[in-house]
């Protein structure tokens, strides 16, 4: 029996890089974890990850430190066959992440899977 779409757990990437905007990690993703607290029974409506050039600490604009789940790699994109929504994040790094032709590349791949794209700020 397949499950409604209200009963669906939905994968949500965020994809973010050194100097991004905390905000812009931080906001979105807590949004939905207040989406999922919000909710009494069931699976959780959001599953969320992290993810950058290279998986571990980011170093955000304002010089916090976040830690990527994964990295944006092959295996990454191989696994994104039922990713729902990709975030980007946005801030003072992006200059430099439009520069980086493999995390843009793999920005348009991750793009045509998922059923949603969402920029956070300058992360258009």
């Amino acid at each position: 029996m397949s499950r409604s779409r209200s009963q669906t757990t939905r994968r949500v990437a965020l994809i973010a890089f050194d100097g991004a905007q905390i905000l812009d990690i931080t906001g979105p993703l807590q949004f939905l974890a207040g989406a999922n607290e919000a909710k009494a029974k069931g699976a959780p409506p959001y599953a969320f990850e992290l993810v950058a050039p290279k998986a571990g600490p980011i170093a955000t604009s304002c010089g916090l430190l976040l830690v990527a789940d994964r990295a944006v790699d092959t295996a990454w994109l191989a696994s994104l066959d039922d990713l729902h929504t990709l975030m980007v994040a946005g801030g003072e790094g992006t200059g430099d992440a439009i520069r980086d032709r493999h995390l843009i590349a793999a920005i348009r791949s991750a793009a045509r899977k998922a059923e949603r794209v969402v920029s956070i700020c300058s992360g258009a």
